[in-house]
Formats: structure tokens, sequence, C-alpha cells
């Protein structure tokens, strides 16, 4: 009986670690409204980041949301994510790959969930500048957090 119980108890407690690892990216958007994420189907390895008021939190998981690394940088000049406009998708045509890395996001913005996910070669992508302030925000805290999958 002692046996059952604590073979329960074990269940219990290693699931909620698995569910723990499994919610890092729920977790951050819960906690600073915003989160994002590159992922590829060349390597077992996603970056996901939010901003908070004064940090960038930064995820370095396994596809299987293991945690890798963690680590938290400061934000010299915080943007306001949440008044981005999130309607200005045609930039991302520049750096279009069906088949390679994918580029995410979820925000909140006057109580509403805004999501998106891009198939976009992220090299092409922090190659270029955009009209939209949000595009040149990810590129270029892509490039100064080392936020690439692969060099």
């Amino acid at each position: 009986m002692k046996f059952l119980l604590l073979l329960t108890l074990f269940f219990m407690i290693t699931s909620c670690a698995i569910s723990k690892k499994k919610d890092i990216i729920s977790d951050l958007y819960m906690n600073n409204g915003n989160v994002f994420y590159i992922t590829s189907t060349y390597i077992n390895r996603k970056i996901v980041w939010s901003y908070s008021n004064d940090k960038v939190i930064i995820y370095t998981l396994t596809s299987k949301n293991k945690i890798l690394d963690k680590k938290e940088e400061l934000v010299e000049k915080p943007v306001d994510i949440s008044s981005i406009n999130l309607n200005d998708n045609y930039e991302m045509d520049k750096c279009m790959e069906l088949d390679g890395d994918l580029l995410g996001y979820q925000i909140k913005q006057n109580e509403v969930i805004k999501s998106k996910e891009y198939p976009v070669n992220t090299k092409c992508f922090i190659s270029n500048k955009y009209e939209n302030i949000l595009y040149n925000k990810l590129k270029d805290d892509i490039i100064k957090y080392n936020l690439l999958l692969y060099k």
C-alpha cells in the first residue's frame, strides 16, 4: 500500500515538473503580455524570449521544451510592444521560406491576444531594414542578444 502511495506521489511530482517546462511560453506571455520565438525544422532547439518593463528574458529550449539555458538582460530603451501596429505583414514577404525557420509571437493588445507565425529565413530577416517598428526591434534584438539557432 505504501509503495502505491509513493508511486502515485512520484508521478504527481514528475507530471508537475513536466507541465511546468511545457508552460514556459504561456508563463512568459501571462507575466509580460508578450512572447516571441524562433524554431527550425533543422535544429532540435528553439529560442523563446519576452520583454518585461526593464529586461528581456531569454530561454533556449529543446523542441520538447526542456530548458537548456536561461538568461536575463537589462533593456536599455523599453518599447511599448502593446501599442505597435501588428497589421502590416507585407514586409515579411522579403524573407519567406517555407522549409526552414519559424518566427512567431503572441502579444496582448487592448485585452486581445494577437499571434502570428512567419516561415522565414532568419539570416535574411536580420539582414533587412523594415518600416514596421516591431520587425526592426526583433531584428535588432536577435542580433544584439544572439538569438539565432545557428550561425
